[in-house]
């Protein structure tokens, strides 16, 4: 069996999983295959979403769900939502890889989003100055040695106003997913997330 970066996971998944979960692997197995595995993975993970047209119809559905909530909440037309403060969304590690990649966060530096990663984009209001600003930050799962970092999206400064924030989202959203992924199924959920507001 050929193992190369784009079925590494097919191998490092499970082995991984298994560990996560003190079970036994077979006895060919060691920590030291897990890591050569390890390295095949990101870099499989990293190229699976290389490239704009990628990052449209990978993480642009999120993006355009995500500025969505902020232009409503901005404009005040969340009729149907007025308290919500927040919107919480659960997802595989690739989600937030593709995520990541289409906000230009995730590169070949990066390693495959462990568990219990989060990602938040907080929208601030500048109360004093009536502007709005976007701020990233990625928490790196439980065993990171700096879990929670600030992210500077390449795009803005920080903070990034809200403005910035929709130039550089925007033209990563697709405006019509079937026809641009030249697909028949139906529009996925935000990049295949479940989530809600609260």
């Amino acid at each position: 069996y050929d193992i190369t970066p784009d079925n590494a996971y097919k191998i490092y998944d499970p082995l991984f999983c298994e560990k996560q979960h003190n079970m036994t692997w077979a006895n060919w197995v060691t920590n030291e295959d897990l890591a050569h595995l390890h390295t095949l993975n990101n870099f499989g993970m990293f190229s699976m979403f290389e490239g704009e047209e990628i990052h449209k119809l990978t993480g642009g559905v999120f993006l355009g769900e995500v500025l969505n909530h902020m232009e409503m909440k901005v404009s005040g037309s969340e009729d149907t939502m007025p308290a919500t403060k927040a919107f919480i969304y659960s997802a595989h590690d690739t989600t937030v890889a593709a995520f990541l990649s289409a906000l230009g966060l995730f590169d070949s530096s990066s390693i495959q989003p462990p568990y219990a990663s989060v990602l938040l984009i907080e929208l601030y209001s500048e109360s004093d100055q009536g502007s709005y600003t976007v701020e990233v930050y990625y928490h790196e799962g439980p065993d990171a040695k700096n879990p929670t970092r600030h992210m500077t999206l390449p795009a803005c400064a920080s903070p990034c106003t809200l403005e910035q924030f929709k130039a550089f989202v925007t033209p990563l959203v697709p405006m019509d997913f079937n026809k641009e992924c030249q697909s028949q199924s139906p529009s996925p959920s935000p990049s295949g997330v479940a989530g809600g507001g609260g």
